[in-house]
């Protein structure tokens, strides 16, 4: 009897260790051939220049990222990221990296993975780049309502 249970948990963890591979499958869209900006050569936000087609008010700075390394390779703690307010659901896309409000206050920047649309409206799961699993909300993946986004990511330096 005690084998029995021994090879049905067994199959059941190597199962879902096999699914978790279709559901979360592990790619990035990032092409990391180009190379970045490294933070050894000290930038800041006042030795920076970008052309930006919009309002200047609506583009921000963000140096003090919490380090989780959530978003490696990507982004890592010494990066200097610009942000642009977003305005409609329209100027967000899939895997456009933005800026969160947690629902305690905090923020994270992270990806977005999934959009959809419910009873409620427009909504999309987020998830960092170096995480295996989406950003969950009691056990499930918590959606991010359009009301609750910051901002988006137009470029960055590391």
């Amino acid at each position: 009897m005690k084998s029995e249970f021994l090879i049905l948990v067994v199959g059941v963890f190597v199962v879902g260790f096999l699914l978790s591979f279709v559901v979360f499958p592990q790619h990035s869209n990032y092409d990391l051939s180009v190379p970045f900006v490294s933070s050894f050569y000290n930038f800041d936000e006042n030795s920076i220049v970008f052309s930006f087609d919009g309002n200047v008010d609506d583009v921000w700075v963000e140096k003090d990222i919490e380090n989780t390394n959530s978003m490696l390779p990507v982004l890592d703690a010494n990066s200097i990221v610009f942000f642009k307010k977003v305005y409609s659901t329209d100027e967000l896309f899939l895997h456009d990296i933005i800026l969160v409000e947690k629902q305690d206050g905090n923020r994270r920047l992270h990806e977005i993975y999934f959009i959809g649309m419910d009873e409620l409206g427009w909504f999309c799961y987020t998830k960092g780049t170096n995480n295996r699993l989406m950003d969950l909300s009691w056990f499930f993946p918590e959606k991010v309502r359009f009301e609750r986004i910051r901002g988006k990511a137009i470029t960055f330096f590391r």
